[in-house]
């Protein structure tokens, strides 16, 4: 198999010339196929944000790498020489080189042509997204739904995964809106046979750095000083960096904490609205050169109908600011996404939503759930509490209701299952936002910043141990 870099492909990784056309056209940054008991697999890769740009054939494997990842406190690039001594220590021990990792949202793929297998493994977090497709013949795996479906045997609708996205908007747990099609969990190595098609799933896990409790007014001192960690981490001078900039507290703590120059702020904002005033000024007092795309008039059709048959979503507008970061040179873009769920986001939500809290302040809210708590009285609540729902906007007709209401118990089932993973022992609250990380702010990290590739990468402080340590606490 030949190595394939960045903006080019070569007839040896193992796709049809129409497949890799497909896959260029989509954007698709990771794309395999195992044909199973003939032997071969093919991989393509697709670099984003100089990071990773090549497949690398060293000692009997083919690795690729999609994302970004921290290792033992190196912000990892991904040149020749590194690359080829991840690719050793990864085939040596997969679960000990992931446990080296402080901060990442990236994929890891090897086929492994003497042992006749692939091993695919991710951060802990498992928020860079990675679909596999198992058939009869043939198992794929891609980094988003087009470059799979370029690559695999048509799909069929999963009518479970359909209610959920409709209930949540998102699938709890690995499933998908396709049958036979499912994402990696967070966390995990998977193994597949080439003979046989056979997945065997592992799972790996390194202990967040958490500080000796101490007083409660000496937490923000420690939430800032592990920001400046991540940061640090996250920062080489071979690349240059872009922030999105909002007015929110998430974006304005990594803003404040990172500390070399040449960092360079984006946002998007309605005109004059407050909160783009409020970036303005944070720009302003932080000396940060800022660039402000206006969202008005007809957004939706350049910035929303796009997205559908890629993401299929229409809510989000950080790919507005992709132009303007490709235009100044940005490689890698800090987000404060995930900050909603670690700190501030699911206040409410954790509490059992707005009625709750008003039961607080009037001083008449039940007793909390503690730890004897049963799988299936744990799925009712969060099925209750995370249900978007229609408000007086019905958004399908009763027949498709009534088709999606036969499927609850399915999706209580779903839930149930996934419950057992987020830090049985702890109380509710604290098993809740595990929960939360597991699913929506997975798949929401997913999304936001899939929006914005290929043409960056995004970077996530707040996925740093040290600062989810913190936050955990």
């Amino acid at each position: 198999m030949n190595t394939t870099t960045l903006g080019e492909v070569r007839p040896g990784d193992g796709f049809q010339p129409d497949e890799r056309m497909q896959l260029q056209a989509a954007g698709t940054s990771l794309a395999g196929r195992i044909a199973i008991g003939s032997g071969s697999a093919a991989l393509f890769r697709r670099g984003v944000g100089q990071l990773w740009p090549e497949v690398i054939e060293d000692a009997g494997i083919c690795l690729a790498i999609d994302g970004y990842l921290v290792h033992d406190g190196r912000f990892l690039l991904g040149g020749p020489d590194e690359a080829r001594t991840v690719a050793r220590a990864f085939r040596t021990s997969p679960a000990t080189f992931l446990a080296g990792i402080d901060n990442g949202c990236c994929n890891i793929v090897a086929h492994d042509h003497d042992r006749r297998v692939t091993v695919i493994a991710n951060d802990p977090t498992g928020c860079q997204p990675l679909y596999i497709h198992v058939g009869r013949d043939v198992v794929t795996f891609a980094n988003d739904f087009p470059g799979l479906q370029a690559i695999s045997p048509p799909f069929a609708r999963d009518p479970l995964g359909c209610a959920e996205l409709y209930w949540f908007g998102y699938q709890i747990a690995n499933r998908t809106i396709f049958r036979d099609v499912f994402r990696t969990p967070p966390g995990s190595i998977l193994t597949i046979d080439w003979r046989d098609g056979a997945i065997a799933t592992a799972t790996w896990a390194r202990s967040a750095e958490r500080p000796t409790p101490g007083n409660p007014t000496e937490v923000g001192r420690d939430l800032i000083a592990a920001m400046r960690t991540a940061c640090r981490r996250l920062h080489v001078p071979e690349r240059r960096y872009g922030i999105k900039l909002s007015g929110g507290m998430d974006s304005r703590l990594i803003a404040g904490s990172w500390q070399d120059p040449g960092l360079h702020a984006f946002t998007y904002a309605a005109p004059h609205t407050i909160e783009c005033r409020i970036t303005q000024k944070l720009a302003r007092a932080l000396a940060i050169p800022l660039d402000i795309v206006t969202v008005e008039g007809d957004f939706f059709s350049d910035l929303h109908a796009p997205l559908y048959p890629k993401h299929a979503l229409a809510e989000f507008f950080h790919q507005a600011l992709t132009p303007r970061m490709r235009e100044a040179g940005i490689d890698c873009a800090l987000d404060g996404l995930a900050g909603d769920v670690l700190f501030c986001g699911l206040a409410l939500k954790r509490k059992g939503g707005a009625r709750a809290a008003l039961q607080n302040i009037f001083g008449t809210a039940g007793p909390e759930l503690g730890t004897a708590v049963s799988d299936e009285a744990a799925a009712e609540i969060i099925f209750n509490q995370i249900r978007i729902a229609d408000g007086t906007l019905p958004a399908l007709k009763p027949d498709a209701m009534q088709a999606i209401n036969a499927l609850k118990r399915d999706a209580l089932n779903d839930i149930a299952r996934e419950f057992p993973n987020c830090d049985p022992g702890l109380s509710f609250d604290r098993r809740y936002i595990r929960f939360a990380i597991r699913n929506r702010m997975r798949r929401d990290v997913a999304l936001q910043g899939g929006v914005c590739r290929p043409d960056v990468e995004t970077l996530y402080p707040f996925l740093d141990r040290v600062l989810v340590g913190v936050t955990m606490a």
